[in-house]
């Protein structure tokens, strides 16, 4: 596999359209979370989990499109890439029943298969002005194609058969850039435009967690307890903000190295995915937090905030030393946090919900606070 792009790298911004494109999946985001605070059980924990990863690589995939091929977003592109914005409509009204072999089953997966194909029309479509985004085209197109038989197929298949099937879609898309690396390594792609791109993702899913505050507040009466988990909720979605945004790996040229060496686009690409999903759960377990707050925990919540804020942290430090090519001071720090965050779940589920939370908030904070005075 060439590691080397055959082109020169290019810078672009994020456009109007994509922060538009980014709306449709506050609304799914929010709807798959939600199911962890309607039915707060450990395997509701495991399908919100897994209903996040295919809206993560829809989001992906596109994110990638526009990446290599920078268009101007006018006629024919615009209209298909609504088409698949409306795809993602259709899976986040189905969320909350996937799983129930109903009819939500059938919009979850006509929903997302529509809008898993718009991208190979936008490479065919770029393809009319460059042609190295024909073969692109056809990788995806192909993989896309077998993993819809899965999809489809699930729909027929009873209970765990079901899932097997759709895990095994999950599993063909999400091995499609290996497949497709020849073709995509020789585009050039754009470093500040995905550090962008998902940036904004993470602040879409804090987002999610600033809301669940909300909602967590409007579902109970404030009284002393149910306010103070309502306030460290808040800290700890800041806290993780912060971590995020308020390092050195957000300088100019700290990811460079990705148009050189494709497996670090793939560190940081799947890198985002345990780190976008922790954040997903653990807001949707701060909502749950504050209407319990005078109880303990229940283990699955306890899963979603402290499993979820640790998976987090682990993730980010990952993609940090893989880049680095050495453990640093912060990813020091951020592993000590993470083995703390893991290591407070059982605890969490014998102590009142504001405590817990505050003692997560607390952590979280040190990290930031730490990561800012180091600077490395």
């Amino acid at each position: 596999m060439s590691e080397t792009t055959e082109t020169a790298p290019r810078e672009r911004r994020a456009t109007w359209f994509e922060l538009l494109f980014d709306l449709v999946f506050v609304a799914a985001v929010g709807q798959v979370a939600h199911r962890v605070v309607g039915h707060p059980t450990a395997l509701e924990l495991l399908v919100t989990a897994g209903l996040f990863v295919p809206l993560w690589w829809t989001w992906v995939i596109y994110t990638y499109q526009a990446n290599r091929f920078d268009t101007d977003e006018r006629g024919g592109h615009r209209l298909v890439a609504l088409a698949g914005m409306f795809g993602i409509c259709l899976v986040a009204v189905a969320l909350p029943g996937v799983g129930s072999h109903g009819s939500d089953d059938l919009k979850f997966v006509a929903g997302y298969l529509l809008a898993r194909a718009v991208p190979a029309v936008l490479y065919v479509l770029a393809g009319r002005t460059d042609p190295a985004a024909l073969p692109i085209a056809r990788r995806y197109a192909t993989g896309s194609a077998v993993a819809a038989v899965g999809w489809i197929g699930g729909l027929f298949l009873p209970g765990g058969w079901q899932t097997a099937a759709w895990i095994a879609a999950m599993a063909v898309e999400l091995a499609l850039p290996f497949a497709a690396a020849r073709p995509t390594n020789a585009v050039s792609h754009s470093v500040e435009h995905l550090k962008e791109r998902f940036g904004l993702f993470t602040i879409i899913v804090i987002g999610e967690a600033i809301l669940s505050v909300v909602a967590g507040l409007s579902g109970t009466s404030l009284d002393a307890a149910g306010g103070l988990t309502a306030v460290f909720a808040f800290v700890l979605a800041a806290g993780v903000w912060w971590i995020y945004f308020n390092t050195g790996s957000l300088r100019e040229g700290t990811h460079d190295s990705m148009l050189s060496r494709q497996w670090l686009r793939h560190v940081f690409t799947y890198g985002h995915l345990p780190a976008q999903l922790g954040l997903a759960l653990a807001g949707a377990g701060a909502s749950v937090a504050i209407i319990d707050a005078p109880h303990a925990l229940p283990g699955a919540i306890a899963g979603a905030l402290f499993g979820g804020t640790g998976l987090y942290l682990l993730a980010i430090l990952a993609v940090r030393v893989a880049f680095q090519h050495r453990l640093t001071r912060t990813t020091v720090v951020r592993g000590v946090a993470a083995i703390a965050a893991l290591s407070l779940l059982w605890p969490a589920t014998l102590m009142p919900a504001h405590l817990g939370v505050g003692l997560l908030a607390l952590l979280v904070i040190a990290v930031a606070v730490a990561e800012t005075r180091l600077a490395d």
